[in-house]
């Protein structure tokens, strides 16, 4: 199954350069949606998605359509989309299109979980105590900014759960 890539994605813009692109080599050469994938082996809603720009083909398929329609642009709007640069050493890397891809390889994920782990226990509790904390004050913020008396009226309040003021039974609203 393909799924659309959101609308605030950055990789939006090249899954529209992506389907000018490929609109524009279709009309040139005189090819239908129905005939691209077939000849492709694709299914039609995949096409149909490249050609609205909701979606980009992976890198191996991207590669296909060029050969194919005899595009390389086709494949150099993927080529763009899919790079991304590590989080650990700041290498490019382009990611084959099987999911997303946060790391140049193994070694630097490898690294990033030794990280996570080299922290003693306390420093982990500790942060996730602060974190926690936080997390309380806000909701006691917005509580107390919704109900000033201190008494919450509303018991469908998505917030109730984990609400530190009481329900004021004499006003509840259900």
């Amino acid at each position: 199954m393909t799924v659309p890539i959101s609308p605030e994605s950055p990789r939006r813009i090249e899954a529209r350069r992506f389907a000018l692109t490929l609109r524009r080599v279709m009309h040139r050469d005189g090819v239908s949606g129905r005939r691209l994938a077939d000849d492709a082996g694709l299914g039609r809603g995949r096409v149909g998605m490249w050609l609205m720009g909701r979606n980009l083909p992976t890198l191996e398929v991207a590669a296909r359509l060029a050969d194919a329609l005899e595009e390389p642009e086709l494949l150099a709007c993927v080529v763009r989309s899919r790079t991304v640069v590590c989080v650990v050493c700041g290498r490019s890397v382009v990611n084959r299109g099987t999911g997303p891809r946060r790391y140049c390889g193994a070694a630097c994920a490898a690294r990033t979980n030794r990280d996570r782990q080299g922290k003693p226990a306390r420093e982990r509790a500790a942060m996730a105590e602060r974190s926690l904390a936080v997390a309380t004050f806000a909701i006691e913020a917005f509580c107390r900014g919704c109900e000033p008396e201190g008494l919450c009226r509303d018991t469908t309040c998505s917030l109730r759960p984990v609400s530190p003021l009481p329900v004021d039974l004499r006003r509840a609203t259900a």
